[in-house]
């Protein structure tokens, strides 16, 4: 049981470490998702594990998580082209990328 919540608090202190920086850089989001979705896949491991019940089997909103995605690589994106900074994807970018100007980045959607 020990070994199991080590491994939980370390991989959400890895996740909430990946967005500290100012400004988020590309290796932040990739680094953050990657660890939110493999979390889910280990929460679920463990449960099975230890033959419990997963209380929440089909609430990772996947949708969700994809949404917030694509707001927070288009938030990296623009401050990219902005600073003039190479991606390592695309490298530099300059291009009129189109981003949605709608987005009310703080509307989190809890009402």
């Amino acid at each position: 049981g020990m070994y199991y919540l080590a491994l939980v608090k370390e991989s959400f202190n890895q996740e909430v470490d990946c967005l500290t920086s100012n400004p988020w850089r590309e290796e932040n989001l990739t680094r953050f998702f990657y660890l939110l979705r493999t979390g889910e896949d280990k929460r679920k491991w463990v449960l099975k594990d230890y033959h419990f019940d997963d209380p929440y089997p089909d609430n990772f909103d996947e949708e969700r998580l994809r949404e917030l995605e694509r707001k927070a690589w288009c938030l990296v994106n623009q401050t990219y082209q902005r600073k003039g900074w190479l991606s390592k994807t695309r490298g530099l970018v300059t291009e009129n990328l189109k981003y949605d100007n709608d987005i009310d980045w703080g509307d989190d959607d809890s009402e």
